[in-house]
């Protein structure tokens, strides 16, 4: 069995764009790219996660896995790799692609991928070529391996196509549809492509040093969404969110938060926690009495005292100029 030295995590993009969305006002001119792109970071997340039983095959044995790394190529250039599994002799890319739809087409002339939809009023959507991508990756990681003076590996990009239901239809123009797989064929493909390069699969020493190297310098974008998105902090919705039906406000009372929806009406203790942890992942990474309680709309600064003290979050100044941070709270949860 392989060895997870980066296992996945839900997403902190994801929990993100879950946060503009959900904050942003329906007419927002960047609402309808931000529910375009969860939906893209939806679907991917639920491709990546379906094929991670793949590499707890013996076939791996002694290889390193890491999903979802981003390192750092060149001066604020990331790359960013779905999975990336290391062998002694070799490193894989693994660019994995869910997409519903009647069928996925690869063009080579020029190279695209083609989607086509079932009963939608769109015919089709154009994609860049996945290898294309995944090639771009492989030179950026050999730029990152140079740099890093580290040993030199032959790298190969593929593609995994996760959702088995599409069809996939590969045009006799596309160059090299060895590299287009189902989730079905990685093993195979990978057994075969050892066995035609004369290397062994199976327990093998390990490249410490790279394995090592690439953990540590995966970089999470911490970023926030006011640094990133044409939007302002002013713009966002304010309020404690549902954590169950997600809208906003709730009303606190008796010591609870309850969701002012009556067909949801769900009662709990914990949903300030999760409201700022929208605040963090939108806007910044401390918070004061008077920005929570124009965040969450809480009148008192007495309440919002209370509900900080509780969470016992790490303090900066005097009561009166105080400044908590957040990070101590909700990076265990962000964090790789």
């Amino acid at each position: 069995m392989s060895l997870i030295l980066k296992p996945r995590k839900f997403p902190r993009n994801l929990r993100l764009f879950e946060a503009v969305v959900r904050r942003l006002p329906a007419d927002h001119s960047f609402r309808i790219k931000a529910e375009k792109r969860h939906g893209q970071l939806l679907s991917g997340h639920f491709g990546e996660v379906s094929t991670e039983y793949i590499f707890q095959s013996p076939l791996f044995e002694g290889s390193s896995v890491f999903h979802n790394l981003r390192l750092e190529y060149y001066k604020d250039r990331f790359l960013e790799i779905d999975t990336l599994l290391v062998f002694p002799q070799l490193i894989v890319i693994f660019e994995i692609k869910y997409l519903a739809g009647k069928s996925v087409l690869f063009r080579g002339n020029p190279p695209q991928m083609i989607r086509t939809h079932m009963n939608t009023e769109i015919a089709e959507d154009i994609y860049e070529d996945p290898i294309l991508q995944a090639k771009q990756q492989v030179k950026n990681l050999q730029h990152w391996l140079q740099i890093n003076n580290l040993p030199k590996i032959p790298i190969e990009p593929f593609a995994v196509m996760s959702n088995i239901k599409a069809n996939i239809i590969i045009d006799s123009s596309y160059k090299e549809p060895h590299r287009i797989l189902r989730k079905t064929m990685v093993e195979s493909t990978v057994e075969t492509f050892f066995t035609e390069a004369g290397f062994q699969t199976g327990m093998q020493p390990p490249i410490r040093e790279l394995t090592s190297k690439l953990l540590s310098s995966h970089r999470e974008d911490r970023r926030k969404a006011i640094d990133r998105f044409p939007v302002k902090y002013t713009e966002f919705l304010k309020g404690v969110h549902c954590p169950k039906c997600f809208r906003m406000p709730m009303n606190r009372a008796h010591g609870m938060w309850h969701c002012t929806f009556p067909e949801c009406s769900y009662r709990c203790k914990d949903a300030l926690y999760h409201t700022l942890l929208d605040y963090y992942l939108l806007a910044s990474d401390t918070i004061t009495n008077q920005s929570l309680r124009n965040f969450c709309r809480i009148d008192s600064p007495y309440t919002a005292y209370r509900q900080i003290k509780n969470l016992k979050l790490p303090m900066k100044g005097n009561r009166k100029s105080s400044v908590y941070c957040l990070k101590a709270l909700f990076e265990p949860l962000l964090g790789e």
